[in-house]
């Protein structure tokens, strides 16, 4: 299946932003919610995409996003913010050791 450059580069920016906590910048225009959604769950990173996204959500189609919201509360992370969080406490205790 080939994907759109378009759609792998936006990706791969919303999952920079999930690491780095920080906000993504638009969608390009051409590219479509849904091929990112199915792009990240393709490579199994859609909870990441999505945490990224906690504050364009509104930009997304109503169903799209309870689809996506529904996706990530089947997998079997507790919750990709309460990951985040404790992966940004790990620089914090480890200046206090």
């Amino acid at each position: 299946m080939a994907v759109d450059a378009r759609v792998s580069e936006y990706l791969l920016e919303l999952l920079r932003c999930g690491v780095n906590d920080t906000i993504p910048s638009e969608k390009p225009e051409g590219v479509s919610w849904e091929a990112v959604y199915a792009f990240a769950k393709r490579h199994s990173v859609s909870a990441l995409a999505f945490y990224a996204l906690r504050t364009r959500k509104d930009e997304l189609p109503a169903a799209l996003a309870e689809e996506w919201e529904e996706q990530n509360a089947k997998l079997p992370v507790p919750g990709i913010a309460a990951t985040a969080e404790a992966v940004s406490c790990v620089p914090t205790a480890a200046k206090r050791a």
